[in-house]
């Protein structure tokens, strides 16, 4: 493949271990926001230090944990009771989470693209609209001369 497209494709293990990565870095991190919000005070969240600073020194990248994907969704198995205690079961919790949150961006991604066409839509019939009102108006003038003359 790599002669061909230049490209390199993961093992299985690695994309679960990327996987395991990402859902560890938004669970944890949206948990972190959601607690800091809720403490009030003059202290935010900063996605950009936690995704770039405070997660890799814990965990790593997400596409190159520190940590086998194992121990890491058992880590987080002891802070999440929605993640299983076993270590298989917490690797799928995991996976199935990243699935789900990817989901979630896909579809708030389509809605976006769908609110900018809509508004695209809009402004292009009010300039349409716009467009025919001025000719309507050219159109009116020129009919309002030609009777102007001929009254003459």
């Amino acid at each position: 493949m790599f002669k061909e497209y230049g490209v390199k494709l993961q093992l299985r293990d690695a994309r679960v271990s990327t996987k395991i990565g990402h859902a560890t870095r938004e669970k944890l991190g949206l948990d972190i926001a959601a607690q800091v919000k809720k403490k009030g005070g003059n202290k935010k969240f900063d996605w950009q230090r936690w995704n770039t600073k405070v997660f890799p020194r814990l965990f790593g990248q997400p596409d190159a944990l520190k940590y086998s994907p194992e121990v890491v969704a058992i880590v987080m198995s002891l802070l999440y009771d929605t993640i299983r205690t076993d270590p298989e079961q917490a690797v799928a919790d995991l996976v199935e989470f990243n699935r789900a949150s990817l989901e979630r961006r896909n579809s708030f991604q389509a809605e976006q693209d769908d609110d900018l066409d809509d508004l695209d839509d809009e402004l292009d019939d009010d300039l349409d609209d716009e467009a025919s009102d001025e000719l309507d108006d050219d159109l009116d003038e020129e009919l309002d001369e030609d009777l102007e003359e001929d009254d003459e």
